[in-house]
């Protein structure tokens, strides 16, 4: 939406709503030192809060425990049908978080171990602490599998995940927020700008005198909503982009396939002498290396400027569309509504394109 801004198409609020009061509990204290889940500084606030009302908590991950680690050798578990880290969604009860797959008969990789740890703390087991933390008080846990749009006015510790945050009656007397370091290190190009939405709706749910208390983390997002120059953060994550040709700046297109459906499709971008188009790049393409898709696929990023947008999506299409009626002619005794796994893929304005669980 900045971008928008800058680029003149709209215009920005001149007269911008009444923002809740943000503070910081100590950037300076490691997360993992905190007696219990959060400091004493918004311990205090909550406690604080609970005597006029209801009081947020968001947390980063649902379920019991987002990460399971071998309990042998501390390595990271991961799925074995997909790679994917495996969580705990309640006491005892591991799984992949990609693929649901369950991690009973799970073994280590690297040392052979066959226990599993938890490690970090999601919205269940965050609310069975606050239970024992903050005794008397009621605990509401909102989030995907325990969901509430609306709470009354009456005290509660509500604990939920970012997007599942109810609206309550008059609002939070105060707003807790709470893993920033976690949700800050997610392997998204739009980690930073996602940060900043989610705590902005979150603290945007407070009481007019309410308070919304940055629990831990640090750096330039945890800096800009706490002193409110958000504009000027997305003004200097705009110009990265520009720098480096990453979206808003650019488009961007993921080429999927075969080896050799990949580099026909990519060559359909380029002109005469085998050069690329006038503002147009490409990212690889490399092995797509996970064990949900089939192997031998690879994957390439076309970045494109707007103005070659129409150009770009005709030549891609044009190749999808041959190499699919090529496809039909090469494999006619092929079983009806079975795809080739090497069949040509193509996403246009992939949000998730950079995201590093893709593994490319």
């Amino acid at each position: 939406m900045q971008w928008l801004v800058d680029i003149g198409y709209v215009q920005p609020e001149r007269l911008p709503p009444r923002r809740t009061r943000v503070v910081h509990a100590d950037a300076s204290v490691v997360p993992d030192a905190f007696a219990g889940r959060v400091p004493e500084f918004a311990a205090r606030a909550i406690r604080e809060g609970l005597r006029k009302g209801p009081v947020l908590v968001q947390v980063a991950s649902p379920g019991y425990a987002p990460v399971a680690v071998c309990a042998e050798c501390g390595e990271l578990a991961r799925c074995t049908a997909c790679a994917g880290p495996i969580g705990f969604r309640s006491a005892g009860r591991a799984a992949c978080r990609w693929c649901g797959e369950q991690g009973a008969g799970w073994r280590c990789r690297h040392c052979g171990g066959r226990g599993l740890e938890q490690r970090g703390m999601g919205s269940q087991r965050t609310a069975e602490q606050f239970e024992r933390q903050f005794t008397g008080a009621r605990v509401v846990l909102s989030d995907g599998e325990h969901p509430h749009e609306r709470i009354d006015s009456r005290p509660a510790l509500v604990v939920a995940t970012r997007g599942a945050e109810p609206i309550a009656a008059g609002g939070y007397r105060a707003v807790v927020l709470l893993d920033a370091e976690r949700l800050l290190g997610i392997e998204s190009l739009r980690a930073g700008e996602d940060c900043m939405r989610w705590w902005q709706n979150a603290a945007a749910l407070a009481a007019p005198d309410g308070v919304c208390v940055v629990a831990s983390g640090g750096g330039p997002v945890v800096r800009a909503f706490v002193t409110g120059r958000i504009e000027e953060w997305l003004r200097d994550e705009l110009r990265d982009r520009h720098a480096l040709r990453y979206p808003p700046a650019v488009r961007v297109a993921s080429v999927t396939g075969g080896p050799a459906e990949v580099d026909r499709a990519l060559g359909a971008l380029r002109g005469p002498g085998g050069a690329e188009l006038a503002g147009v790049d490409v990212l690889g393409p490399v092995p797509v290396l996970r064990r949900d898709v089939p192997p031998g696929l690879v994957r390439a990023i076309v970045r494109f400027d707007y103005a070659h947008g129409a150009e770009v999506a005709k030549r891609l299409r044009g190749a999808l569309v041959a190499d699919a009626a090529g496809a039909s002619s090469r494999a006619a005794g092929r079983r009806p509504g079975r795809a080739r796994p090497e069949a040509l893929r193509l996403r246009f304005d992939d949000r998730g394109v950079f995201d590093g669980h893709l593994g490319a």
